[in-house]
């Protein structure tokens, strides 16, 4: 069993050694809840529901608003007459 699944307040300290460079030390504050039976679980804050369809749909509207956009400004570009300004 590891000692972080212990309840209380835990400092963690994360070192990354790499060759010919001096070591990179980052330090955490960690908290593990103590586990009890009665309480309900914690609401999910952040969604477990896949993004992938969500982020297809997004992808293939703004292809296709840009695919209709560029030629109607193109066109839009090419029948503007410049407007004479007075002297």
């Amino acid at each position: 069993m590891s000692p972080l699944s212990f309840a209380g307040a835990w400092r963690v300290e994360a070192i990354v050694r790499r060759s010919g460079m001096e070591d990179t030390v980052a330090d955490f504050d960690w908290r593990v809840e103590p586990l009890a039976l009665s309480t309900p679980p914690r609401p999910v804050i952040i969604s477990n529901t896949p993004l992938a369809p969500t982020l297809t749909l997004l992808a293939l509207g703004l292809i296709i608003v840009t695919g209709l956009a560029l030629p109607i400004l193109r066109l839009l570009g090419r029948t503007a007459t410049p407007v004479d300004q007075p002297s």
